[in-house]
């Protein structure tokens, strides 16, 4: 019988994966190298989603497969952040573009620093009736949490300064929706990495659904459902 953190896991690997399709399907057509960035970016989230709803559906009742998976679903969450510095609106930020070193270098050195507290330290996931606690290093779980929400912080303010001066009322929605998206999961994280009880846990899914729930129907509407100009589809 599937558990609560399961279901939870299943519900959020399917969203992102939806997302990721969309802009697959996005960067097809456009060639974009923005929308192939950002494809990237939930790419790996959508992986991230993909090893903890496999763990804890298949592997709970195995600590070292779950210690072990748990690890590379925090490198995929670091390679995540490593996308996300190079979507357009982080990359090409005039302060940033200038200083990209001291932006992208910390998200390298702090994952590496994460895993080897992980490697060097593991501990047992706890595994409750509904959920499983990964139970990593305090020190690794705050370091993670805390960097995956100071990058989304920044990506989403930078995106949203972005969408005040685009002029088109269509992108400028896709910015603001979009700079909502990493806000939650920002959020999530920041929730989620180090908890140690059950709300705190549910509380990190409850953040981060409305933000892919949004990015899904919004971007579903403008792909197939809003009426296309004949310019758009010659």
């Amino acid at each position: 019988m599937l558990t609560i953190g399961a279901i939870l896991f299943i519900i959020m690997f399917l969203l992102l994966a939806a997302i990721t399709s969309i802009l697959f399907l996005s960067y097809r057509e456009s060639k974009s190298p923005a929308v192939k960035t950002l494809f990237n970016t939930f790419l790996f989230i959508s992986l991230y989603a993909l090893s903890l709803t496999t763990l804890s559906i298949l592997a709970a009742d195995y600590p070292n497969i779950l210690i072990g998976g748990y690890n590379i679903a925090v490198v995929l969450a670091f390679l995540a952040i490593s996308a996300i510095i190079r979507i357009p609106t982080f990359a090409e930020n005039k302060f940033i573009y200038k200083n990209f070193k001291a932006f992208s270098w910390p998200v390298i050195f702090i994952g590496t620093i994460v895993i080897c507290i992980q490697l060097i330290d593991p501990r047992i996931p706890i595994k409750s009736v509904d959920l499983i606690f990964w139970n990593a290093s305090p020190i690794a779980a705050w370091l993670t949490g805390i960097t995956i929400l100071t990058y989304s912080l920044i990506w989403s303010f930078l995106t949203y300064k972005s969408a005040l001066i685009v002029s088109a009322k269509e992108q400028r929605l896709k910015l603001y929706i979009l700079a909502f998206d990493i806000l939650c999961i920002g959020i999530s994280a920041f929730l989620f990495f180090p908890s140690q009880n059950y709300w705190q846990s549910i509380a990190s899914f409850m953040v981060i659904v409305p933000g892919y729930l949004i990015t899904i129907i919004y971007f579903s509407y403008q792909k197939y459902i809003k009426p296309k100009h004949p310019a758009e589809t010659s």
